[in-house]
């Protein structure tokens, strides 16, 4: 049996059916599939889709030219994917085995055509084949309300028919396996995501009760942050778009108040410190992604920068801080205008999710390896300087993990520790002065178990006040159906 596995290392292992020891099979590989025969497995990176024996050996990525992931077995002789490039637009794509040629297969333009009820823009990415079975392929597809099984099948020359839809549920079906009698076997998940909050002292690292749940309604809320006092908290929702709106909810009144209204997926939303302004990212048509910026008290909304990511605030609200795309660069530049800089910087990194200490005097922000994106992430803090371009030997490590916060006072590093499958709230005493973490990191808050987990992205969805943090939490409650 092969099955990934979040233990170190990160992978892909193999183990005996009737027990033995597991033996790692592809380092950062996620999702493998044996062919029919048993003979080979394919399987998912970071990086695009691969092949190997299913003895081991040497492992093959399949047209590297192309943005893939999802492979799927076809019969022991071709595979099915999903992919992409910067000048061919996403689809399933056929190649065979050995790789020799590879062939577009229509299912995006026709799943395009059909009605946007079945299939919204917003999930396309959710459109991904699960498996193959005697001339069709089994799929997902996602819209605002849950998650189905739909079928297209194939003529013998790979053109493709109107997709069929095979379930009809209001949870979200997922990994559907097909036996050979004709049985299939899926999840059915019934999930909440809510934004919390957990009240603490955020300069000591004191909790001083239980999180609550801030946003009762029975869909998504997410990337929520939170202005300095507390009073307002801001999120993404989905309950009235596909695509999602921003929303401000003042916690004082308990008074929600929805910001945008638009056809356009929008996420990513941060508040500024005084809760004058919320900048939040807006999908364009070709998936890139404009940051825009909007004044709460009039609604105006202005284009802060294009085609950027992970764009959060400093402290005093006067600068923000971005990823541009590509090279991906860390980035600091004063909502005034004037040039962008370059506070830290690794030719071999990438580094994302910065956050700048009140004062200016530090800098935490994520590093990602970019020739080996499955690695674990870690934090680092440095001297903040705009356009120092801190080289790697000054910087100071802080502790595996994501989503880097600093305390208003600068002394303690709030962040998310994983745990394999899961993730904790954490935090880490930071001694300014002498430019050095104290002590081991703290666990702030264990919120997994119960169905509950906090909600694992790769980008902030986190906010800290002066007495709360504030995140979201996915609740979940799954159960495996038959059907025939």
């Amino acid at each position: 049996m092969a099955f990934q596995s979040t233990r170190e290392p990160r992978g892909i292992y193999v183990v005996p059916i009737f027990g033995g020891e597991a033996r790692l099979l592809a380092t950062g590989g996620v999702s493998p599939r044996y062919s029919p025969d048993g003979q080979w497995i394919a399987y998912g990176k970071a990086n695009g889709s691969w092949i190997m024996p299913a003895s081991g050996g040497e492992s093959r990525q399949l047209r590297p030219e192309l943005e893939s992931r999802s492979p799927i077995w076809a019969g022991n002789e071709s595979l099915i994917f999903i992919g992409e490039s910067a000048t061919t637009p996403i689809d399933w794509w056929l190649t065979p085995r050995d790789g020799a040629w590879v062939k577009p297969l229509g299912v995006f333009p026709l799943l395009a055509g059909q009605p946007a009820r079945d299939f919204p823009d917003s999930w396309q990415s959710f459109r991904t084949p699960d498996f193959y079975d005697n001339g069709s392929v089994v799929f997902r597809v996602r819209t605002r309300d849950g998650a189905n099984l739909w079928r297209i099948r194939f003529s013998p020359d790979w053109k493709p028919s109107p997709p069929e839809r095979i379930t009809t549920n209001t949870g979200h079906v997922r990994e559907p396996s097909a036996s050979s009698n004709g049985r299939m076997a899926a999840a059915v998940v019934s999930r909440d995501i809510d934004v919390y909050e957990l009240p603490l002292d955020a300069d000591t690292a004191t909790v001083h009760g239980e999180a609550r749940r801030l946003t009762p309604q029975q869909t998504s809320e997410q990337f929520a942050s939170v202005t300095a006092d507390g009073a307002l908290v801001s999120f993404t929702s989905w309950r009235k778009s596909d695509h999602g709106d921003q929303y401000v909810l003042d916690r004082r009144s308990g008074v929600e108040r929805q910001l945008t209204f638009t056809d356009e997926k929008e996420a990513h939303g941060r508040i500024s410190p005084d809760g004058s302004f919320l900048i939040f990212g807006r999908w364009g048509p070709n998936g890139k992604v404009t940051f825009m910026r909007m004044t709460l008290a009039s609604g105006d909304t202005r284009v802060l920068c294009k085609d950027c990511e992970g764009v959060d605030l400093t402290p005093d609200g006067a600068s923000y801080l971005f990823n541009e795309s590509p090279p991906k660069r860390l980035l600091i530049r004063d909502f005034a205008g004037g040039p962008a800089t370059e506070p830290v910087h690794d030719d071999g990194l990438l580094i994302t999710q910065a956050s700048v200490a009140a004062g200016s005097r530090w800098i935490a922000f994520v590093a990602l390896q970019r020739e080996h994106p499955e690695a674990q992430p870690k934090i680092f803090a440095a001297r903040f300087r705009r356009d120092g371009r801190v080289p790697r030997r000054e910087w100071v490590e802080i502790s595996a993990g994501l989503t880097p916060l600093w305390s208003p006072n600068g002394q303690w590093i709030y962040f998310d520790e994983s745990h394999g499958s899961f993730r904790c709230l954490s935090a880490r005493r930071f001694d300014p002065s002498a430019g050095r973490p104290i002590g081991e990191r703290i666990a702030v808050a264990h919120i997994h178990g119960n169905r509950q987990l906090i909600h694992g992205l790769p980008w902030k969805d986190r906010g800290l006040a002066r007495d709360r943090i504030v995140f979201s939490s996915v609740e979940m409650l799954s159960n495996i159906w038959l059907l025939r």
